[in-house]
């Protein structure tokens, strides 16, 4: 099956590129829109069930933070007045810039609480090194987290 590629620029400056199985994007589709430094910023593909001239598409959002890290992701729904599909995933990094924190944000408050239903993933990095100084190591501990362990830490 061939697969087609177009490109194209918008009015920001943004490149968007599409991925379709045929020339008329009747069996599937993927549009993908990269900023200037070259990070996806939107996604756009077909739901189920939809036709050419349907609006039942996804978009999934892409932000980043003042440093470039990517700090949320949102999917939503053009079809149902963009409504979220699933709760806007966040990213939160240390001050080292590792990430140290992700998770759903269920209530849809824009943050992850520790006092509610949000889905969080913890993460720490412990850098170890021998008594000479020399042959560091590095441990990654990932802890998933309900709302009874948050309230502990």
């Amino acid at each position: 099956m061939p697969v087609y590629y177009d490109y194209s620029v918008n009015s920001s400056g943004n490149v968007i590129k599409t991925v379709r199985h045929d020339a008329n994007k009747t069996n599937g589709w993927l549009e993908e829109t990269d900023d200037w430094l070259g990070r996806v910023v939107l996604q756009r593909r077909p739901e189920w069930n939809w036709t050419n001239q349907s609006d039942a598409i996804l978009d999934r959002n892409y932000s980043y933070n003042s440093v470039g890290q990517l700090s949320s992701l949102a999917t939503r729904d053009e079809h149902n007045g963009s409504n979220l599909v699933l709760p806007v995933h966040y990213y939160l990094y240390g001050n080292m810039g590792l990430l140290v924190e992700e998770g759903d944000d269920v209530n849809n408050n824009g943050q992850l609480d520790a006092s509610s239903n949000d889905r969080i993933t913890l993460y720490s990095k412990t850098f170890y090194k021998d008594t000479s100084g020399y042959n560091g190591w590095i441990r990654n501990d990932q802890h998933r987290s309900t709302r009874q362990s948050m309230a502990r830490i």
